[in-house]
C-alpha cells in the first residue's frame, strides 16, 4: 500500500506538471514594430487556436504552409490579407511555431515568436500538487 501512494503522488505531479502550457505568445524583433508584443488567445483558424495582439489589429493563425506542412502567419488580418511574417512548420503543430520567421512582406528584421505566460493559477496549483503528493509519500513512508 505504501508504494501505491508514493507511485500515485508521483503520477500526479508528473500528469499535472506536463498539462501547463502557453496561453500567450511573444513577437519581438520585428522591423515592422506593431508586430512586437504580447498575443493572446482569440479565436481559431485552420482548426486550432489563433492569437491577438493585445494592443495592435495583428494576428498570429495557422494556415496551409507550403506541402505538407502548415504555417503559421503574422498578419493585420485574422486568417489571411497581407502576410508579413510566416513561420512553416514542419512538425505540423497546434501550437505556434517558435523561432525566427520568413519576411514575407514585413520590414527587416525578422520577427522571433517565443512562448509568453503560462496561467499564474498553474503556478499555485503546481504547488498544491506538489505539497499534496509529498504528503502522501510521506505519509504512506510512516505506515
Amino acid at each position: 500500500m505504501k508504494k501505491f501512494f508514493v507511485v500515485l503522488g508521483l503520477l500526479i505531479l508528473v500528469l499535472f506538471a506536463s498539462t501547463a502550457s502557453a496561453t500567450s505568445y511573444v513577437v519581438s524583433n520585428a522591423g515592422t514594430t506593431a508586430c512586437n508584443g504580447t498575443y493572446n488567445e482569440y479565436s481559431t483558424n485552420d482548426g486550432v487556436t489563433s492569437y491577438k495582439h493585445e494592443t495592435n489589429e495583428m494576428y498570429l493563425f495557422r494556415v496551409d504552409g507550403p506541402p505538407p506542412n502548415k504555417a503559421w502567419d503574422i498578419s493585420a488580418t485574422h486568417g489571411g490579407g497581407t502576410v508579413l511574417y510566416e513561420g512553416v512548420d514542419v512538425t505540423n503543430g497546434d501550437t505556434p511555431y517558435i523561432g525566427t520567421y520568413n519576411i514575407i512582406a514585413g520590414a527587416p528584421p525578422a520577427a522571433v515568436v517565443s512562448e509568453g505566460a503560462i496561467p499564474e493559477y498553474n503556478g499555485l496549483a503546481f504547488v498544491i500538487v506538489l505539497v499534496s503528493a509529498v504528503a502522501m509519500a510521506f505519509f504512506a513512508a510512516k505506515r
